[in-house]
């Protein structure tokens, strides 16, 4: 059988999507209406809060981003990761991850915020070479629920360097099973 070219282009594409690699509908949220859809800050001395009137400024490294109304700050040498809920702070800090923290970025740059059935969730990596050319590589995922922010049971240790890319795949698995943020 001989695929037309844009039939097998098609075909190749559906095949990536399929296996997590390529484009898909749920790489990233755009903003409702009502502006509870994500966005990401990093590195910016301006001040800023969920309704952009907040005075307190941001550390030059912090990483900020907003999912649905959830605030979401990174300091990435401490990998202290702060939110704020509905007038309530909360705090988690990744204390066995191996070097500084990130949120996982998409392809295209900005954090990579993925739709799944619990939440949209996002992913905090940590990266640090070891002996030879291998990294020791922590991976937990924060799920923004109805009820707040709720981080994956499991962290994901791998020994490749980061950052991925990372397979979507791994963002539904991990957010499948989850425990109260700020939780050992």
């Amino acid at each position: 059988m001989v695929l037309q070219p844009h039939l097998a282009a098609a075909t190749a594409l559906l095949a990536l999507v399929a296996c997590g690699k390529g484009p898909g509908p749920t790489h990233s949220t755009p903003p409702d209406d009502d502006g509870g859809g994500t966005t990401a800050e990093t590195g910016h001395h301006t001040p800023t809060g969920d309704d952009g009137s907040s005075s307190e400024p941001r550390p030059a490294d912090e990483e900020e981003l907003r999912i649905d109304g959830v605030r979401l700050r990174l300091q990435p040498g401490s990998c202290q990761l702060s939110a704020t809920f509905l007038d309530e702070a909360l705090e988690h800090r990744f204390e066995s991850f191996p070097g500084p923290c990130h949120f996982a970025a998409s392809a295209e740059g900005p954090p990579w915020v993925v739709a799944t059935d619990h939440g949209k969730a996002v992913l905090v990596q940590s990266s640090a070479k070891t002996e030879g050319n291998d990294c020791d590589t922590a991976l937990q995922i924060v799920v923004i629920t109805e009820r707040g922010p709720q981080l994956s049971r499991q962290v994901q240790r791998i020994s490749s360097c980061g950052p991925g890319p990372w397979d979507e795949m791994m963002y539904h698995v991990l957010a499948s099973d989850r425990v109260a943020f700020g939780a050992r």
